[in-house]
């Protein structure tokens, strides 16, 4: 009896070659469209969505919603050292943040410095009725002016925290002013994007923990003459307590986000209550 033959053909051979290809591309990305695959890979269109399909279905894949990029998930550590792409810390709060989408309407997004920015790695914009733009995925905020970077900076220890700039060329504002607002967010627990940024939004947001270590930021944002601050205050104490739901899962899978800064802060600083005050602090070494 002959043995089976192990060819698995050319095109097979092809197909896997150009699945890899998809990969090494798309985890250097912090998303992408089918189009822009199709485009940078030189593939045609159908043949991307099919790959895409497979490795969505596969978990190596994610796409938030039917209208979002795509983007590697912390499955791909399995093939290699080489991940970049949408780290445990993201994974577990995707649900959360759709379902305050689903609950609230506005768009949540998740974020994580690179830097001297942060950059947004996940939001909901596809599925709010409320979208301001076509997607913030990739963009990067500034740390002392956005609210995920005033929410990042005021959990870290005096000696990781960068000084502020001498002056604020976007907004206008001095050192000593960005320190105030930098003393908001550490006594409300919550941070408030500068709203010389954008007249039209504004945005709130919220550390996230793991293991008492902030690994990224919870945010959403809305058009800033809808809500009063009243209304603001609420959605402040949900994502508070939407952070602390993903701060749970992460404890308990116990991933350490490793892109992420190690810097140490009290295990209920995300708990404390929006209406707490803390007492008078150095902000930074």
């Amino acid at each position: 009896m002959s043995e089976p033959s192990n060819d698995l053909g050319d095109e097979t051979i092809r197909s896997v070659a150009r699945t890899f290809k998809l990969l090494e591309l798309l985890s250097g990305l912090e998303s992408a469209s089918i189009g822009e695959l199709s485009r940078r890979l030189c593939f045609p269109k159908p043949t991307v969505v099919r790959m895409i399909r497979t490795l969505v279905q596969g978990g190596y894949v994610h796409q938030a919603s039917p209208r979002s990029d795509y983007c590697v998930t912390s499955k791909l550590r399995r093939l290699g050292a080489g991940f970049s792409g949408l780290p445990a810390v993201m994974e577990a709060a995707v649900q959360v943040a759709d379902r305050l989408t689903a609950e609230l309407l506005w768009p949540i997004s998740i974020a994580q410095p690179a830097g001297d920015a942060t950059i947004v790695r996940y939001s909901t914009i596809p599925a709010s009725p409320y979208a301001h733009a076509r997607s913030t995925i990739g963009k990067r905020l500034p740390l002392w002016t956005s609210a995920h970077g005033k929410a990042w900076l005021a959990h870290l220890p005096l000696s990781e925290r960068p000084a502020p700039p001498a002056h604020e060329p976007a907004t206008g504002e001095s050192a000593e002013m960005l320190l105030t607002d930098l003393r908001h967010a550490i006594e409300g627990g919550y941070a408030i994007r500068t709203l010389g940024r954008d007249p039209t939004t504004n945005s709130i947001a919220v550390p996230i923990f793991e293991q008492g270590h902030v690994v990224a930021t919870l945010g959403i944002t809305f058009f800033a003459r809808v809500l009063g601050p009243a209304a603001v205050r609420r959605m402040a104490q949900l994502l508070l307590e939407a952070a602390t739901e993903i701060g749970t899962l992460l404890d308990r899978q116990g991933c350490c986000s490793s892109c992420a800064s190690q810097a140490s802060v009290p295990q209920d600083g995300m708990r404390k209550s929006i209406t707490s005050r803390g007492q008078e602090q150095p902000l930074y070494s």
